[in-house]
């Protein structure tokens, strides 16, 4: 039995010592005697690990994704804190360096006054010439703000009037006054020609007798100044408010005196025209408005009753309006046309531009005006219109559409409160509303490809026209 069972084995021996090496490892496995769950259970211990490991380095990766994240996030607030402290630095340098140009100035002039004799100087005298520079060279570096002084110094001092036949001591011809705020200024007599007063608050000031040949006064508010016999030859007012201004209409007369007066609030009221040749004004056939204030009368004696329906804001006349109760969010105006039309741009003066007739009230700043609007066209399409808190007519540009109804509908105003004057009410009155609206498109003639040139600057749906 023995030596059988030597005889199979020694079979076996020498049978395997015939099979190929990986055979050989196969049978030593004994792979090949295993059953499918077994070899399952040995490749989910086998996944054990592997997923682990996969694991790690996925929460690892994110880990490091999110630190890299934090890190940039960390940078760009440490950027945007440096950037900020270095523009508060600048600030602070401008604002020194303003101050010591202001300063030097004062010391200079006060040294001319006492030392110089300046007032009492002759005409064309070095010691006005000099005066002249170091003013011309001041306001032409300083801001808005500090010209303000340079001028309260002026007037004060009595340089800037006139004092005799050969004008003031010192000519401001040719300054650059833009943007300040003059209200309430006496400039009686001073010599302004060619100044750049654009964008000026010259409200309330005197300019009576006042040099203003060939003087840009682009967006000034001349609400109530005195501009009686002014010289105003060849000047540039367009899209000025001279509301309750004291002017002649001689002096506005523009062929006459070859006046830039193009969407200018005249002192009447009366709002002149545009004179571009691209565009054309496109009138509705019909408009109404979602709600309409009752009829109000003057406070004085026989004046007659105000009506406020929503026609009033097309009629060319900035001291009539469409108005409505409340702070006006909501309510809206609408331009019907029978037939489409094509709109350029939208100009709207964004309140009740109106000076009452018996106590001097300007309504615009008592009631609350337009901050932001909707302009819907029959198309669905909208534009957002932003405004200033200004009497100013200010556009509103966009893409030529064609349209057979405008829909403006409030959406923010500004409260009612002090005026540009300096006037401040003892009450005010919860009405807003708009005093003017004018919608235009291209001229008739005009071969200009409205969608790649535009004869105003500015981009799509951008507030041009307003300061």
């Amino acid at each position: 039995m023995a030596e059988g069972e030597d005889t199979h084995t020694t079979e076996q021996e020498q049978v395997s010592g015939k099979l190929p090496r990986w055979k050989r490892l196969w049978r030593w496995t004994e792979f090949g005697e295993k059953s499918g769950w077994q070899y399952l259970d040995l490749l989910g211990t086998l996944a054990i690990p592997v997923v682990i490991a996969l694991g790690t380095l996925w929460f690892t990766a994110r880990q490091n994704v999110q630190q890299d994240l934090i890190e940039e996030q960390r940078a760009q607030q440490a950027q945007k804190i440096e950037n900020q402290r270095a523009e508060a630095e600048r600030s602070i340098q401008q604002q020194n360096a303003q101050d010591e140009a202001l300063q030097a100035y004062l010391g200079q002039m006060s040294s001319l006054l006492l030392e110089k004799a300046l007032l009492t100087s002759e005409a064309k005298s070095k010691v006005r010439t000099l005066a002249r520079a170091r003013t011309l060279t001041v306001l032409g570096r300083v801001t808005p703000s500090r010209k303000r002084e340079v001028m309260s110094f002026l007037t004060e001092a009595d340089l800037a009037n006139r004092q005799d036949e050969h004008g003031p001591t010192i000519s401001l011809e040719g300054a650059d006054l833009s943007g300040a705020n003059l209200s309430g200024a006496d400039l009686s007599g001073a010599d302004l020609n060619g100044a750049d007063l654009s964008g000026a608050n010259l409200s309330g000031a005197d300019l009576s007798g006042a040099d203003l040949s060939n003087a840009n006064l682009t967006e000034d508010l001349l609400i109530k100044a005195d501009l009686g016999k002014a010289i105003l030859d060849h000047v540039n007012l367009t899209n000025a408010v001279l509301t309750g201004a004291h002017v002649s209409r001689d002096q506005l007369d523009a062929d006459k005196h070859f006046l830039h007066l193009e969407n200018a609030t005249m002192a009447h009221g009366k709002r002149q025209g545009e004179r571009n040749p691209y565009l054309a004004e496109v009138e509705p056939d019909s408009v109404t408005a979602s709600d309409v204030a009752k009829p109000t009368q003057h406070s004085c004696a026989n004046a007659n009753l105000v009506t406020y329906e929503p026609g009033k804001s097309l009629d060319n006349y900035a001291d009539t309006a469409w108005n409505v109760y409340g702070s006006g969010v909501g309510e809206s105006v609408t331009l019907k046309y029978d037939k489409p039309v094509r709109v350029r741009r939208l100009g709207i003066i964004p309140g009740y531009d109106k000076i009452d007739p018996c106590d001097s009230t300007y309504w615009f700043y008592q009631q609350r005006v337009i901050r932001t609007a909707e302009v819907r066209f029959s198309d669905g399409s909208t534009v957002k219109a932003n405004f200033v808190r200004s009497p100013r007519m200010q556009f509103t540009k966009m893409a030529v559409t064609k349209t057979n109804s405008i829909t403006i509908t409030i959406r923010d105003t500004y409260p009612a409160g002090d005026s540009p004057m300096g006037e401040d009410y003892l009450f005010t009155v919860v009405r807003a509303g708009i005093s003017e609206i004018i919608v235009e498109g291209p001229s008739k003639g005009s071969y200009v490809n409205f969608e790649t040139h535009s004869p105003f600057g500015g981009e799509e749906g951008e507030n041009i026209g307003a300061p």
